[in-house]
């Protein structure tokens, strides 16, 4: 995006600048419609818009590197007939795990590929709460230790270690009540992506906020559809310290830790790994101090 510059009121503005393309959206969201139109107009819509804005000002600098183009110039061609644009967003057809919008991409054959399953949640739906037990949000603060909160240090100690998810059998129900909702979630999404021939293991990135929300969408829009070539570095999956949580029903927490239910298991998520991260630590120091004696 170096050399970009987004200046007030030209035709790039106007598509990708929330000063005005949350002009006619709806000041409270009452419905998944709601979290839908917000989406759209504040996040992919101007996602979308920029994508084209650079795929244009590529060809036009191709065309003439001499010329200096302005935003106007580079929108008035990306809107040209004459201006092959290959991306769009769209809903579901047909398929069995359908998620709300994908965003694809044409081929040669003029054949649409998905390159970006969408799914929208409303806050009633999808509380913050559930999301950052399983996502939690980075603290400012450097001693807190909290379910929804843990400090940039405590991300570094658990990079990689992963929340262990069972697949339920035919018949089965997904976890305990209070962990259902984002079971359910995580099946849905996780579904989606392998119903459409990606796979691996599921990384989930920490939650994105309004403020810096409609760069960071734009960041994986670009990434989706293969405009940025560069490979998103993530840590190796550790799945071993799953072993050392505890088994036992009476050293159990709360009801919703004394049983492994399908879907995710709730004594592997963050927090819990950041405890045995730590318990870990303290008998590494424990052996050298008694190694010292």
């Amino acid at each position: 995006l170096e050399g970009i510059w987004v200046q007030p009121g030209d035709r790039l503005s106007i598509r990708v600048n929330p000063a005005y393309t949350t002009i006619p959206l709806p000041r409270a969201i009452h419905s998944e419609k709601d979290s839908e139109d917000v989406f759209l107009a504040l996040y992919l819509y101007p996602s979308l818009s920029l994508l084209g804005f650079l795929t244009a000002k590529e060809k036009l600098e191709k065309k003439d590197p001499s010329m200096k183009y302005t935003n106007n110039d580079i929108m008035e061609y990306k809107e040209n007939k004459a201006f092959d644009y290959r991306f769009y967003a769209a809903s579901f057809g047909g398929a069995n795990n359908i998620a709300d919008i994908g965003v694809y991409v044409l081929g040669s054959n003029d054949k649409a590929s998905l390159q970006l399953p969408i799914e929208m949640k409303t806050p009633a739906v999808f509380p913050e709460a559930l999301l950052s037990l399983v996502s939690p949000r980075i603290s400012t603060t450097t001693h807190r230790e909290t379910i929804s909160e843990m400090t940039e240090d405590d991300f570094k100690r658990i990079q990689g270690w992963a929340i262990e998810f069972k697949w339920p059998e035919k018949g089965q129900t997904l976890g305990h009540r209070a962990s259902m909702k984002h079971s359910k979630v995580i099946s849905q999404v996780w579904n989606q992506m392998v119903a459409h021939e990606q796979s691996g293991h599921l990384y989930i990135s920490s939650p994105y906020y309004l403020a810096d929300g409609v760069m960071d969408i734009l960041i994986w829009t670009l990434k989706a559809v293969g405009y940025i070539k560069r490979d998103i570095e993530v840590p190796p999956v550790r799945d071993d310290w799953w072993k050392e949580v505890k088994e036992s029903v009476s050293e159990a927490s709360s009801d919703e830790e004394k049983v492994t239910l399908p879907g995710i298991n709730m004594r592997t998520v963050p927090h819990k790994a950041l405890r045995v991260y730590k318990k870990r630590e303290a008998r590494n120091r424990n052996k050298q101090l008694r190694t010292k004696e």
